[in-house]
């Protein structure tokens, strides 16, 4: 069953276009992550119910999910619309990403306030990443 899930939310990473916007590329990731938990509530509790590690800094197979937000990611550092460290901007956008659609699967987000906080706080979290200094 996890190899269900995972292999089901790397498709639908790996659907996301690239762009010659990769902050623009990074929301649309975002989207397609909270899309796959909602439409996969249960594929998601698998795959994320439990502690979870998280390393983007290891090694990064084809069908891993991660891939597709450490290429943009990638893309964003080399464009220099980001700074920092790609594993720090990786584990932000996903604890965010990965708390909103947790709460919202859960129920303490109603649609209504899901979808505005997801609207905000994600453009928020890279706006972040585009003025981090490292201090």
């Amino acid at each position: 069953m996890r190899g269900r899930a995972v292999a089901g939310l790397s498709q639908e990473l790996s659907a996301v276009a690239a762009s010659d916007d990769p902050l623009a590329d990074l929301y649309a990731l975002a989207v397609a992550y909270r899309r796959w938990g909602r439409e996969h509530r249960h594929l998601y509790t698998v795959l994320f119910g439990g502690v979870q590690s998280f390393d983007p800094s290891g090694d990064v197979g084809v069908g891993d999910p991660v891939r597709p937000l450490i290429e943009a990611i990638d893309r964003a550092l080399s464009a220099s619309a980001l700074s920092g460290d790609a594993t720090s901007i990786a584990l932000s956008l996903w604890v965010t990403l990965h708390g909103l659609v947790t709460l919202e699967l859960a129920g303490a987000l109603d649609t209504a306030t899901a979808e505005t906080t997801f609207r905000s706080t994600i453009p928020a979290v890279l706006r972040g990443w585009t003025a981090f200094s490292g201090s």
